[in-house]
């Protein structure tokens, strides 16, 4: 759960950077099933419109990232997206180490 909250943050997060909106926060200390599931459900919520609204005009726009630093608008939303898979990358770990099958691996 902790983990999933962890991307849900960071994705709306990144989102929030990129368009300048003011991104939502997620309590890190609730971690149950139904507040993670509402929690990721508000990021891509926020987040959907920002990529759906993005144009090519948009790809070298300057924004404001992590730590202040200067990034095309592009780049900061592809940080998001490598960020979810590194996140998906280790919840498939863990479910392998629970003898799970990860999604993108079943038939």
């Amino acid at each position: 759960g902790a983990t999933m909250l962890h991307g849900a943050q960071v994705q709306a997060a990144v989102c929030g950077m990129a368009s300048g909106k003011q991104a939502p926060r997620f309590d890190q200390a609730k971690t149950g099933k139904s507040d993670v599931v509402a929690a990721v459900k508000a990021a891509f919520e926020f987040c959907d419109p920002i990529y759906a609204a993005a144009t090519d005009a948009d790809a070298t726009k300057m924004v404001k990232a992590f730590g202040g630093r200067d990034r095309t608008m592009f780049g900061t939303l592809d940080m998001g997206v490598i960020h979810s898979n590194e996140t998906y990358g280790t919840l498939a770990a863990y479910l392998r180490g629970k003898s799970k099958v990860p999604p993108t691996s079943q038939k």
